[in-house]
Parts: structure tokens; sequence; C-alpha cells
């Protein structure tokens, strides 16, 4: 068998293993009393057509929103409300999407990337913006960014050179907590979402933009189910717009396992958020988010995972 890459070809990207999936996402906000839970507001972000996935119809919901909204970032949500839970109720939510999704490999020519003054006025303004993770004036941000970029000026080597940087500085642990970028750097360790942060501070300090995307995951099986989920970044790059890094799933021993993390995705992922930051409807999480107010004190416990099984 021959294999042929063109690698002067006018698509930039490839799609392969496709993959046809029906995801059902549960969000539960159970009431342990004593008092009762006056008001929950509860928000799901909508799954979109990307590169790497293409929704079938609409997502299903059960039971049916109060209302469809958006955010600063332009995500997406469903907004749910229910008032006056009482103690021992649950309020369940489910959402279900059928999709087709793709394993896909960006192939980016570095000569080929346009430079950073060419990256279109609004994503500069809108991803190189600070955020409360990201603390770019943080004096550790702006001397790591330095130290991991030098003198590099073209924006795919910038993003390379991050990247490599960070997996000598942090390693995976699953420990609960987002905590801000420069701390993460300090502690040496992180989440995904800690690691994505990082990332993202350091890019947006060189003049990188670049953004989050968070997904429910296939566990091991076709029918499976997910209730850790997983975030990365996308960095933009001129000449080929939005391209995926994943800086914790990339800090591996072997070059070949780190190079699949960046431009590079599998087909394991309904992504269903992106955002730049701070969400009025979502904050930092993705997926799902909630709010509450209770009278007197309750005790809340609130629960998230997707169910993944093969679709016709």
């Amino acid at each position: 068998k021959v294999f042929c890459l063109a690698v002067d070809g006018e698509q930039p990207l490839l799609r392969t293993n496709e993959r046809h999936a029906l995801i059902e996402y549960t969000h539960q906000v159970r009431n342990y009393g004593p008092g009762k839970l006056k008001r929950a507001d509860v928000y799901i972000a909508l799954p979109h057509d990307r590169d790497t996935q293409q929704i079938e119809g609409q997502p299903e919901f059960v039971p049916l929103p109060n209302e469809f909204d958006h955010d600063r970032w332009g995500q997406k949500v469903a907004h749910f409300s229910y008032e006056n839970i009482p103690p021992a109720r649950t309020g369940t939510v489910t959402m279900t999407a059928k999709a087709r999704i793709w394993e896909v490999f960006y192939y980016i020519r570095p000569e080929k990337v346009g430079s950073l003054e060419e990256i279109p006025r609004d994503i500069r303004e809108r991803y190189l913006a600070d955020g409360s993770k990201y603390c770019l004036s943080d004096p550790l941000i702006q001397q790591s960014a330095r130290e991991a970029v030098g003198d590099e000026k073209n924006p795919y080597w910038i993003a390379r050179k991050i990247y490599h940087w960070l997996m000598g500085k942090l390693y995976y642990e699953l420990a609960g907590g987002w905590n801000v970028a420069p701390e993460v750097l300090r502690r040496g360790n992180g989440s995904c979402s800690e690691y994505s942060f990082v990332y993202i501070a350091l890019c947006r300090a060189a003049g990188l933009p670049a953004r989050y995307v968070g997904s429910v995951v296939v566990r091991g099986d076709d029918a499976s189910m997910d209730d850790v989920f997983h975030r990365w970044v996308e960095v933009y790059l001129p000449g080929y717009g939005w391209i995926p890094v994943d800086p914790s799933g990339g800090d591996q021993e072997s070059p070949r396992a780190q190079a699949l993390y960046f431009g590079h995705l599998a087909n394991r992922f309904l992504i269903t958020t992106e955002g730049g930051g701070d969400s009025e409807f979502l904050g930092w999480t993705y997926n799902s988010a909630e709010t509450w107010s209770s009278e007197p004190k309750c005790k809340v416990l609130v629960e998230n995972f997707a169910d993944w099984s093969p679709a016709p």
C-alpha cells in the first residue's frame, strides 16, 4: 500500500475515521435539604458543526428549555430555570445529539503561515485580551513567554515553542480546582483546564490569539460513559484559521506522541463549547453550568455525565 501526501494541496486538512454517535448529556441538581432551592438556573452549551464534527438535525432537550441565548464569545446555550425544589428532589435536564465525528489532521506549512499583523483585528482584540485565569500582566507570565518564544515571529513556531516549553514545566495531575495560570506554573502541575489556561496566557502574552474548547469524550468502547470531560486550546494561524493544540495530552515521552496533539484531533470528542474566557452563562466551565439560591441553607449536589452509543 502506498500513501500519497500532497503537501502543497488546496486542502489543509484530512478527515478520516468517521464515527456515528448518539450522545446523551445529563445535568442534575439534587437538593439534600434541609431547606428548599428557591431558584436554580442551568445552562447547557450547544454543539455546532466544525471541521471535526457535523451535528445531524438539532439537539433534543427534556424538558424543553425556557429560552436559548449566546454569550459574548458567541457560544449558544439552552437555559433552564427551576423554582422551589424541595428537599430530596432532583432537577434533571438531558440533551441528546446525533453527530458524525472525524479524526482530523491539519497540514500546516510554517512558511505559508501569515504574520501576526495579518491576523484580523477583531480576532486580535477578542483573543489577546486578559482574563481572570490568565493574569497576563503577572511578571511570571511575561518572563515565561519571553523565555519560551525568544525572538521568534512566525505564529506557527511561536505556538510550537510554547507547546514544547510547557512540557518541561508541568506534569498532568487531576487534583481538583482551576487555579490561575501563574499559580499553576509555580506549582508545576495541572489538569487539562489548567494546562489550557497557562498555554493561552503564554500565547496571548506573545501576541498570538488563543481560545479554549471543551468536550465530552468517548472513554474506551463506542458505548461508554464520560463524567471527566476534556478541554484544550485552539490557536489562530493566519492563512489556516483555528488549529487545535492539546498541551496536557501532548505531555508525552515520545516525539511522535507529542506531535499527535498539535494540529491533530482524534474522533473521540463531541465539542460543545468554545470561548475565550469568562462567560456570562458558563463562567469558566464548559459543557454546562448552574447557579442557585436557597432558603434556608441547603446541601446541593450537581452531577454531569455523558452517555455515548453508536448511531445507525
